[in-house]
């Protein structure tokens, strides 16, 4: 009503509500780019956590592979550690019948 009777009152408030519009329009403008500052940021950690799901992934499988040479390596050691138990075994066997008959001699 004042601002009807007065010409400066009117401009006046004019001006405070475009102010006020376009400082509205900064703070949405800016949520805005916050929003998709935020995305960006999202979808550069979705896409690094792939890129090292996919490595580990990688590395998972090549121990594996690893643990199943290994695990093979294991198996023939143990068989040749077998084996080679049962050749002292018998050669113990020899060197009592040796030592026994040496003993007999003197």
């Amino acid at each position: 009503m004042i601002a009807k009777q007065n010409e400066s009152i009117m401009e006046a408030s004019k001006t405070l509500y475009n102010m006020h519009c376009e400082e509205t329009i900064r703070a949405m403008a800016r949520a805005r780019q916050d929003a998709v500052r935020l995305e960006n940021t999202y979808k550069r950690t979705i896409a690094d956590l792939e890129a090292d799901n996919k490595k580990l992934a990688s590395d998972v499988d090549k121990l594996s592979s690893d643990n199943a040479k290994l695990s093979d390596d294991i198996a023939k050691l143990a068989a040749s550690n077998s084996e080679k138990d049962a050749e002292i075994t018998r050669q113990n066997v020899i060197i009592e019948q040796l030592q026994k008959q040496i003993a007999e001699k003197q």
